[in-house]
């Protein structure tokens, strides 16, 4: 909020520089974030506050908080007595929405720009002049906080107000020319026709202000917070008046607003009151706090004056109301809404008394180093392997959309389905995702467009979805490969693009650093976004934990991916179960190992893996390795048959093993072999 040095000083006679008041704002937890010359003798403070601060979006709010810090009376605003005569007719039907409502009745006597000084004001505070009657509405909204607007009488169809929730599909034209189709989740003021405003955020354009009002409706009101700030977010309008209800706007406010702004029309000739007012809404039970002194000056660490703290609290709006023992209990304003309990209590009266005179002291006691989740631990020794092999970490947001999982394939698990979001950031951002593959593609083509092509990526994430009325999340890691995975040199000026099988030499590193490469098979089909021809599944002891191969060539060109592109997405929940902490070492073998090697026909459709699965299970306990070094397809070994070669090394650990029983050992797994893929040895 940006606010005048000078109008402050008109309300609480300082004498501290610009400067010092910046510094001494900011020490009572309102942040000056900027402070720069305004005209000739004036300086503009630009204070950020918390969204608690709601009481503070106003020259008053900041004023009363100055007062209390210096020591110093207070001016306040002259406000016109309540106006008698007949009342203008008003309904309101929902009080949940809007807890208060009140108008007055003005007969417009001139339209004319605003004096100097309200217009210098007003634009030292960020709002463009327009005219007497909005520049006192405007006026009133930053001097105390308190959103008003003004209705030409004359277009309200019955001269009527309704505050109610607006239809499905009923529109609107703001002031700003923007029109709207609403929701019953609006609150409007209507008129017997239609809607004439949007509750807290905006005016419409048929009721506003013209040349041609004789009589207007003057609207002081308090809002729903949790409401504006929906109706706002939901059509991107917001507002100076949206910006203080949704922080919350004081009950007793609307109707002081609403006479302080009479007051400046009939002071200035702008208008004068013709009629009575209409006041609706039942005025909320006081809040009260209740403090123990002793249990309060423990809670922050430093002795307090008590009379000096209940004095300045009662400078800011919250009076002492009874002393009873040791107990004193403070009534809470109307306009701090964030005032809940003693602890927040204590923190205005640490506020008030000054940060810097809480003693400095040192925590005393036996410090215990936090005891981390197991899931933390894995996830960060997942991303120490990850990175110490040469791939970047990504981070991105947790929602997606149809168009996103229409344009992967993406097929949602059988009994499973989305979760919507209610009110999505944007069109992106309206599901929940329920995998990771639409997030690290978009990543993959943001760095392509900007001619970063070489890229090894991985993320650590969950997804969502829904089953019956159970959420579920997995956590997963997911890791993408495309361009090359060898940078250019001169001794190879093209260097090396990645394939499946870099990526699938990944997954086997990250398994030998959990001590579960043995564990780990890849067979099966891979998913829906991938080629049919370079998918495989990934099983650790028999359970499927996600998948890899090149991703289609359709997905890729769906996101102007050119080179291939390679991915996997793995559930991390079977790795952390299974992953083995400590490695159990091996001494160095000191009898001489013998190999054995088998060319060995098989069915296209067999998996590699799963024969090599299958021979270290039936091998015995001297076969010590199983790798395959050869695969080859063509004419020469038929049609839809291929020839793997496949190393067997075998040693003892006891002794040095003799041809014969190694012979021996490596029939039977032949045979075995042979009998389970149905192959044939060439």
């Amino acid at each position: 909020m940006k606010v005048s040095y000078k109008w402050l000083r008109d309300v609480v006679p300082f004498e501290v520089s610009a400067e010092q008041l910046a510094d001494d704002l900011t020490m009572l937890g309102l942040e000056v974030e900027g402070l720069e010359p305004w005209g000739e003798d004036d300086h503009i403070l630009d204070v950020q506050l918390t969204p608690n601060r709601g009481d503070c979006v106003s020259v008053l709010g900041i004023a009363r908080e100055i007062s209390v810090h210096y020591g110093l009376p207070m001016e306040y605003p002259r406000l016109l007595q309540m106006p008698k005569g007949a009342s203008p007719k008003v309904t309101v039907e929902d009080y949940d929405l809007c807890p208060r409502y009140t108008g007055i009745v003005l007969e417009v006597e001139k339209l004319e720009p605003s004096p100097m000084w309200m217009q210098m004001r007003l634009e030292a505070c960020g709002l463009r002049p327009i005219n007497n009657i909005v520049d006192i509405t405007n006026y009133v909204l930053v001097e105390m906080g308190q959103p008003l607007h003004a209705f030409d009488m004359d277009m309200l169809v019955g001269g009527e107000i309704i505050v109610r929730r607006a239809e499905e599909g009923e529109r609107i034209v703001l002031i700003e020319e923007r029109e709207l189709s609403l929701c019953v989740d609006d609150l409007v003021i209507a008129d017997r026709e239609k809607p004439v405003a949007l509750a807290g955020v905006m005016g419409g354009r048929e009721s506003e202000i013209s040349e041609k009002t004789k009589r207007m409706l003057l609207e002081g009101a308090s809002f729903n917070p949790a409401s504006v700030r929906r109706t706002s977010r939901r059509y991107g309008v917001v507002s100076d008046s949206s910006y203080r209800f949704e922080r919350g706007v004081g009950y007793n406010s609307a109707m002081d607003g609403s006479l302080r702004a009479c007051w400046l029309l009939q002071e200035s000739g702008s208008a004068k009151v013709v009629g009575g007012y209409v006041d609706l809404g039942e005025a909320p039970a006081s809040r009260t706090i209740s403090v123990d002194p002793a249990g309060m000056q423990d809670f922050l660490g430093m002795e307090l004056n008590w009379d000096e703290v209940i004095s300045k609290l009662a400078g800011i709006g919250i009076p002492l109301l009874s002393r009873k023992g040791d107990a004193l209990t403070f009534k809470v304003p109307d306009f701090r809404p964030d005032l809940k309990d003693e602890a927040d209590l204590a923190e205005e009266v640490a506020r008030l008394a000054g940060y810097d005179e809480i003693p400095e002291s040192f925590p005393s006691g036996t410090f215990r180093a936090p005891k981390h989740a197991p899931m933390y631990l894995f996830q960060r020794r997942l991303r120490d392997t990850l990175t110490s092999a040469g791939l970047f970490e990504t981070a991105t947001l947790s929602f997606t959309n149809h168009r996103e999982l229409d344009r992967c394939g993406y097929k949602l698990p059988e009994g499973e389905s989305l979760i919507y979001v209610e009110n999505p950031l944007s069109e992106e951002f309206t599901v929940m995702r329920p995998t990771m593959v639409p997030s690290m593609l978009a990543v993959l083509r943001h760095n392509v467009n900007r001619k970063v092509e070489d890229l090894a990526l991985f993320e650590i994430g969950n997804t969502y979805t829904m089953k019956g009325e159970e959420l579920v999340e997995r956590t997963k890691l997911i890791i993408a490969l495309t361009g090359r995975i060898v940078p250019r040199h001169w001794s190879f000026p093209q260097g090396f693009l990645g394939d499946t099988y870099d990526l699938s030499g990944i997954i086997e590193f990250l398994a030998s650093e959990l001590n579960l490469l043995e564990d780990i098979t890849f067979e099966g089909e891979g998913d829906l976004y991938c080629r049919a021809e370079s998918a495989t599944g990934l099983y650790i002891a028999g359970r499927r934990f996600g998948s890899l191969g090149q991703v289609a060539s359709d997905v890729a060109r769906a996101y102007d991916l050119e080179n291939p592109v390679f991915l996997t997405e793995l559930d991390i929940i079977p790795l952390m179960d299974c992953a083995r902490e400590v490695r159990i070492y091996q001494p160095v073998p000191q009898y001489p190992a013998v190999e054995r090697d088998l060319a060995l026909l098989v069915d296209e459709g067999v998996s590699a893996g799963e024969i090599l699965a299958f021979a270290r299970k039936e091998g015995g306990e001297l076969l010590r390795e199983v790798r395959l070094f050869d695969l080859f397809t063509g004419k020469k070994v038929g049609k839809g048959k291929k020839s793997l070669g496949i190393n067997f090394l075998y040693q003892s650990e006891e002794r040095t093993l003799t041809d014969e029983e190694v012979n021996e050992l490596h029939r039977k797994l032949v045979d075995k072999l042979v009998s389970k893929f149905k192959g044939r040895v060439r």
